[in-house]
C-alpha cells in the first residue's frame, strides 16, 4: 500500500503559474478516478474519448488516480514554462494493450509505433526531489518511492489515436532516471506537447489551485470542469455529472449515493475556498462561474 503523502507548505524550485494542459486527458471520463485500497491491481484502464475527428483510447495494466493526475499536471506546468520539443529520445517497449479492432494486425499496429515515433514530445529535465517540491510533498524516502511508482505506472499507459487518416500510438509519458545524479528526463506525450505549443485546443489549469486542493474528488472535479469550464467563465452542471467525475460505476445503494453527494458537496466547498462563485439554482443544480486568471 502507498504511504499517505506528507506535505510542506510554500516551498518553490520553478516558477510555475499554470499548465497548457491537453484537453483529451482532462475531460476523458474514466482516465482519472477514485481508487479503493487495493482496488487498482484488480481492474485494467480502459477507455475511450471522442474528440473533434479524434478517437482516442487509453490501455493500462493499472487504473490511475488523482494523485497519478495530479503529477502529470506539474509536469504539463514545468513543460509549458520553458517548453523544450524535441522527437522522442527515449526508447520505449513496444505496448502490449491493443484496441480490439488491430489486436491481431500486426502490420498495423507496426505502422502505428512508427507513426507514434514520429511525433514530438515536451522534454522535461528535472529530479524527484525537485517534482515533490512542486506539488508540495517532503523529498523523504516514502514519497520519493512513491514519485517512482506513480511514473512508472504513468508510463506503462498506451494511447491510440485514429483520427480516421492514421492511426498511432505512444506512451502517456517515457522517462529515464540516472541513479547516480539523479537527474530525472521525461517526455510528455504529443497531444500535450501540441497542448502546450499550439495556441488552439488546449485547457489552462492553475498551479496555485493544483497546490491548494487537498482531496481526491476535489481534485478529480476541478480538472474535468477546467477542461470545459474556460477561465473567466460559466458552466452549468448537475451532481450526477459530477459523481460521473469521480467515480465510474453508479453507486450500489441509495445509501451510498447519498454519502456520495456529501463528498460531492465538500469537494465543491475547495473549490469556493480557491474564489470559485458556486450557486445551487436549484436542488443538485449548479452553477460554477471559474475565476479568471490568464488572458491568453
Amino acid at each position: 500500500m502507498e504511504q499517505k503523502p506528507k506535505y510542506i507548505v510554500n516551498r518553490k524550485v520553478y516558477d510555475l503559474t499554470h499548465a497548457k494542459h491537453s484537453p483529451i486527458h482532462c475531460l476523458t471520463p474514466g482516465l482519472f478516478q477514485s481508487v479503493k485500497p487495493n482496488e487498482r491491481k484488480r481492474t485494467v484502464l480502459d477507455v475511450t474519448y471522442k474528440y473533434a475527428d479524434k478517437t482516442v483510447n487509453f490501455f493500462g495494466r493499472e487504473i490511475l488516480d488523482a494523485n497519478d493526475m495530479r503529477l502529470v499536471q506539474i509536469l504539463v506546468a514545468m513543460g509549458t514554462q520553458k517548453p523544450t520539443i524535441s522527437k522522442p529520445q527515449i526508447k520505449s517497449a513496444q505496448p502490449n494493450l491493443f484496441p480490439a479492432s488491430v489486436i491481431n494486425d500486426k502490420t498495423t499496429i507496426t505502422n502505428a509505433i512508427i507513426e507514434g515515433q514520429k511525433k514530438d514530445v515536451t522534454v522535461i529535465k528535472t529530479s524527484i526531489r525537485n517534482l515533490l517540491i512542486e506539488m508540495n510533498l517532503t523529498d523523504g524516502g516514502d514519497n520519493i518511492n512513491t514519485i517512482r511508482t506513480r511514473l512508472l505506472r504513468l508510463s506503462s499507459i498506451s494511447i491510440w489515436i485514429d483520427d480516421k487518416e492514421k492511426l498511432s500510438t505512444y506512451y502517456l509519458l517515457n522517462f529515464t532516471l540516472d541513479k547516480k545524479s539523479e537527474v530525472l528526463h521525461i517526455e510528455l506525450n504529443n497531444m500535450i506537447t501540441d497542448s502546450i505549443m499550439k495556441n488552439t485546443n488546449f485547457t489552462v489549469i492553475e498551479v496555485d489551485e493544483i497546490r491548494q486542493l487537498k482531496t481526491a474528488p476535489a481534485r478529480l472535479i476541478h480538472q474535468r470542469l477546467c477542461g470545459w469550464i474556460n477561465s473567466g467563465k460559466v458552466g452549468s452542471i448537475g451532481i450526477n455529472t459530477l459523481c460521473e467525475y469521480v467515480w465510474t460505476t453508479p453507486a450500489p445503494t441509495a445509501n451510498a449515493f447519498t454519502q456520495r453527494k456529501k463528498t460531492i458537496k465538500k469537494a465543491l466547498t475547495e473549490l469556493e475556498n480557491l474564489g470559485w462563485k458556486i450557486y445551487e439554482v436549484e436542488k443538485d443544480e449548479y452553477t460554477i462561474h471559474r475565476i479568471n486568471y490568464f488572458p491568453i
